[in-house]
């Protein structure tokens, strides 16, 4: 029925070849880094079958030093790097602890899930965070948070990417990628034992992390 109304596409798995090119445009600056992924590609039979995904080849070269035993820890640590250093490599901007930052945006995750969309206006995510009493308690700690509001939050948030107006400051947020939204809810939901109808929902996503 759906081959009735749209074009229907069975996507290939990037080529060997194919991988080693993407790896070295992305490192082409890095040829110890580079030569690793390489190595990995062709030799480890673990690193051809994480890094067959184009998202996952951009993120073992961009996370140094990265652990590439599985699709998991991959995101774990593209999710850390992303709110350690950002987008340019710049000091720490986070007004709090990576760790206070990404437990809020894993409970925000969450509930953006369940809206079954992919973007957001801004103030949908103020007043999710705004009703949200953790994230309420981390501001009446204002002098070991920094943010006054949820807005405030979002401005630092923003810069790591992970959730942001990918379409310009003013365009709807996304997620740089709707794994990172899997593995952030999936991390929100290992800490509420009691919400297992969310966790078999996660199967609604088509790519799923391993």
């Amino acid at each position: 029925l759906l081959e009735h109304y749209f074009e229907v596409c069975e996507l290939e798995e990037p080529t060997l070849a194919e991988r080693q090119r993407i790896i070295r445009s992305w490192l082409e600056h890095h040829s110890d880094r580079s030569e690793r992924l390489l190595k990995l590609v062709r030799e480890d039979q673990s690193g051809r079958r994480i890094l067959v995904n184009p998202l996952f080849l951009a993120l073992a070269a961009v996370v140094p030093d990265a652990n590439i035993t599985s699709r998991t820890r991959l995101l774990d640590q593209a999710i850390e790097f992303l709110l350690s250093k950002r987008h340019s490599y710049e000091i720490p901007q986070c007004r709090d602890s990576v760790a206070t930052t990404r437990f809020i945006l894993a409970k925000l995750s969450s509930v953006l899930y369940e809206s079954r969309q992919a973007s957001w206006p801004r103030s949908v995510l103020e007043v999710i965070l705004q009703s949200d009493s953790s994230f309420r308690q981390q501001i009446s700690l204002s002098d070991n948070s920094g943010w006054t509001s949820a807005s405030s939050f979002l401005e630092d948030e923003l810069r790591s990417g992970v959730l942001s107006p990918l379409g310009g400051y003013d365009a709807e947020w996304q997620y740089l990628h709707r794994e990172l939204q899997t593995f952030l809810v999936a991390e929100a939901i290992s800490r509420d034992g009691t919400r297992y109808e969310a966790l078999k929902q996660l199967k609604r996503w088509a790519e799923r992390s391993e």
